[in-house]
């Protein structure tokens, strides 16, 4: 028993006195932000709610997934619309009352991961002012892209060093997990200059600063086939990850798949 769908939870279920003494609470944060013309404004929303479901598959502990929070840290993509862009206290906030919720339950530790690499920052520094649990917050941009471009090669895959918005990678991932909301993206260009200091440019002067289309890459040779070894690939990084931090023990190491959530 591993994958808990949080929100498929009764109060029953979530009482303090159930069998909590083996199980993590895992918040997956997000964005809601613009994707270049041919991805939906929930791309990170969604690579977040997969990523989380595989990462509960891979341990053996029962891990509680809360469901991915409706927008994130997206100042950078303020000037494209249908951008979310969270104030960073809103977004503590919310972060704050789910650690909260889930300390209440007797869970005994909980992680914390992001489908979104504009939260990578706050969450570098995040400690809850107030739980009695242990929290432990992902913020390895190196970590995340490493696992993340080993996921496209492994695929066939050659994705430029800047592809990491929009691009091929994510187009791959988005074709795996919900290909009916991609859209035609032949030719689409995006970045591809890869200049150093190019992803310091985007947070400070946004991402328009650089690509007119809201791409970093060029979608071009995405395929759903690609996306599934990428999102495994980051989810067993990601996976590691929380067993390393958190003590936790890990079912395999590698290919992982979703699950349907168990009761609890």
């Amino acid at each position: 028993m591993t994958f808990v769908d949080f929100s498929a939870m009764t109060w029953v279920d979530a009482r303090r006195d159930g069998p909590k003494e083996d199980t993590i609470g895992l918040i997956p944060v997000a964005a809601i932000e613009q994707h270049g013309p041919h991805l939906p404004i929930s791309t990170d929303f969604l690579i977040a709610q997969d990523l989380a479901r595989r990462v509960a598959k891979a341990l053996v502990e029962t891990v509680l997934v809360a469901p991915v929070m409706p927008g994130g840290l997206s100042t950078h993509h303020i000037e494209f619309p249908g951008t979310v862009d969270l104030p960073e206290t809103v977004f503590e906030g919310v972060l704050e009352a789910y650690v909260a919720t889930f300390a209440r339950m007797g869970v005994r530790a909980v992680a914390v991961i992001s489908g979104h690499g504009g939260n990578w920052g706050f969450l570098s520094h995040y400690a809850p002012s107030r739980s009695d649990v242990p929290v432990a917050c992902h913020h390895d941009r190196l970590g995340y892209i490493e696992a993340m471009t080993l996921g496209a090669r492994r695929a066939g895959l050659d994705p430029l060093p800047c592809d990491t918005h929009a691009g091929l990678v994510e187009t791959s991932q988005i074709l795996a997990i919900a290909p009916q909301l991609v859209r035609d993206f032949a030719g689409l260009e995006g970045y591809t200059a890869n200049e150093p200091g190019f992803s310091q440019k985007v947070l400070e002067h946004g991402l328009r600063s650089l690509s007119d289309t809201g791409i970093l890459g060029r979608p071009d040779g995405a395929t759903a086939t690609a996306g599934e070894e990428i999102l495994a690939a980051i989810a067993t990084y990601l996976a590691q990850w929380v067993a390393d931090t958190l003590g936790c023990q890990m079912v395999a190491e590698c290919r992982l798949g979703v699950s349907e959530p168990a009761s609890l």
